[in-house]
């Protein structure tokens, strides 16, 4: 064999082994948003709706796959979708620091994370820990009762179009950086903070305190009207941009 073949094969062995032992760390997210992950923490069993959120972002070319349980791959999800949303309704559980880290790096690196969450009480699935990472985090000491529809105060991208939003009931939410915004809605009582939204990095990230705003549940949608479907595809279209 010649010198220049030996070297050549030489050269391929190496590109092949740092290949193999890239660390999945360094792994290249899908940032395009064109498809999306709708993990729901609790148990398969738990009596969710039929959630409208796939419906609504097929509309605008985005395809959803959905995903039940705590023990789901988060960074799986990570690696292949640019849209994760995270369902707490229902969840008994509790986010370790691993999958807070993991998913705050997918943001910083151009991930987009909806976070939906039903809180009447004190916060106990520790998604505080990850949302205070983008500046935001539940308020337990102020919650709102349901059901009710509320009208929407705050002008952005966001809620262009959105006139009312239904909910069922649950805790504000509380701005603690300059880096996250609000989006104001007026009861018949008082002025409640039910989304948030803030830019990390490369990525960004909404949270609901209503976890009847994303997904949306078809049942619930025929009993009070609203513009959610508006909004969520509002929130898709912000993400993707």
């Amino acid at each position: 064999m010649s010198n220049l073949f030996l070297k050549t094969m030489v050269l391929v062995s190496i590109a092949i082994l740092i290949i193999s032992f890239t660390p999945v760390s360094m792994a290249k997210h899908d940032t395009t948003g064109k498809n999306a992950a709708l993990w729901f923490l609790a148990p398969p069993d738990f009596p969710f709706g039929k959630p409208l959120f796939p419906v609504w972002a097929s509309e605008l070319g985005v395809s959803t796959d959905i995903y039940h349980g705590d023990s789901v791959d988060v960074v799986y999800l990570t690696r292949n979708y640019g849209i994760i949303v995270m369902v707490l309704q229902g969840y008994g559980g509790t986010l370790d620091e691993q999958t807070v880290k993991t998913l705050a790096q997918y943001v910083k690196r151009g991930g987009n994370l909806i976070i939906s969450n039903e809180e009447t009480g004190t916060p106990k699935s520790n998604v505080n820990l990850l949302l205070m990472k983008f500046g935001i985090k539940y308020d337990s000491s102020f919650c709102f009762p349901g059901p009710q529809t509320l009208d929407v105060i705050t002008r952005c991208p966001l809620t262009s179009g959105v006139e009312h939003i239904f909910v069922d009931g649950t805790c504000s939410l509380t701005i603690v950086s300059k880096k996250a915004y609000s989006i104001q809605m007026q009861s018949s009582t008082e002025t409640e903070v039910l989304v948030a939204y803030s830019i990390k990095g490369q990525g960004k990230v909404v949270a609901l305190s209503d976890g009847h705003v994303i997904p949306g549940y078809a049942e619930w949608s025929y009993l009070y009207p609203s513009d959610q479907k508006i909004f969520t595809q509002n929130i898709i279209e912000w993400l993707k941009t």
